[in-house]
């Protein structure tokens, strides 16, 4: 017999193609509690992802019990999911948001959906948001609005650990790009991709409704909260002075509370 507590029952599948299967799971609701949207989580990407699992299992778990069906799942080439990292893109990761999207709408017998992200991952829901009819929720926690910044961040980063533990190691370069990101591999194409990222050229309004979370304020996001305003979107911005959990140590496995009730408070007052 099942011990889950409510909003901790969960099924663990494969979904999508044969050659491209991607592993899901699904949170199920407790029993009588009817919300008519469904919830994608989508993931950052590599070391960040890694760092902040435990704090997306919670997410998961707590909109489960306020009555979301709720989905998450690993992208192609990433996680559990088959894939190779050579062929790892942001092509690909949106088609994976779409696959998810779809896979979520009809295991849940949903037609709403709601999309939310976290830096990198915030950026791919954005733009596949954008591009979907049946969105409509974003919600966007600390979101790359612009990959190049992104990008020299991670490189940065990843410089800082190298001369930490390896001294006067040097990242490898191609053309000016490193290769390498926080012991995580990458092709110059997906470097390129990363870099071409930019939310404030979004052609088209994501969703009606949009949550932004952020601990410090940043002037991008500024700029996209003002551009979606322009679109009539209703957007909530809250700043939350929680840890930013994809910066910490795995094993510190810190929990961002703050910032999980904001996001779980707005779907339940905003999506439902």
């Amino acid at each position: 017999m099942s011990q889950n507590l409510p909003g901790e029952e969960v099924e663990v599948f494969y979904f999508g193609p044969p050659d491209q299967s991607l592993f899901g799971i699904y949170h199920l609701p407790p029993p009588g509690l009817t919300r008519t949207s469904a919830i994608l989580l989508c993931p950052p990407l590599q070391q960040e992802y890694q760092r902040c699992h435990r704090a997306y299992r919670q997410l998961a778990v707590r909109l489960a019990k306020a009555g979301f069906p709720v989905l998450r799942f690993d992208y192609y080439g990433t996680g559990d999911s088959s894939g190779d990292e050579a062929v790892m893109g942001l092509g690909q990761w949106l088609a994976d948001v779409q696959a998810a999207a779809d896979e979520l709408k009809k295991r849940s017998r949903r037609e709403r959906v709601v999309l939310i992200g976290l830096r990198l991952g915030a950026a791919l829901a954005a733009l596949t948001a954008a591009a979907r009819s049946d969105v409509v929720g974003l919600g966007l926690w600390e979101p790359t609005v612009n990959g190049t910044a992104y990008y020299d961040e991670l490189a940065a980063w990843q410089q800082e650990k190298l001369w930490y533990f390896l001294s006067d190691v040097q990242t490898p370069v191609q053309n000016g790009e490193t290769l390498e990101l926080l012991g995580q591999p990458v092709s110059a194409a997906l470097i390129a991709e990363i870099q071409a990222v930019n939310l404030l050229a979004l052609a088209t309004k994501p969703a009606n409704q949009v949550l932004i979370v952020e601990g410090e304020a940043n002037p991008t996001t500024a700029q996209l909260k003002t551009r979606l305003e322009g679109w009539q979107v209703a957007v909530q911005y809250q700043r939350v002075d929680d840890p930013p959990v994809w910066l910490d140590d795995p094993d510190k496995a810190l929990v961002p509370n703050q910032v999980l009730q904001a996001i779980v408070s707005w779907a339940s007052e905003v999506v439902a």
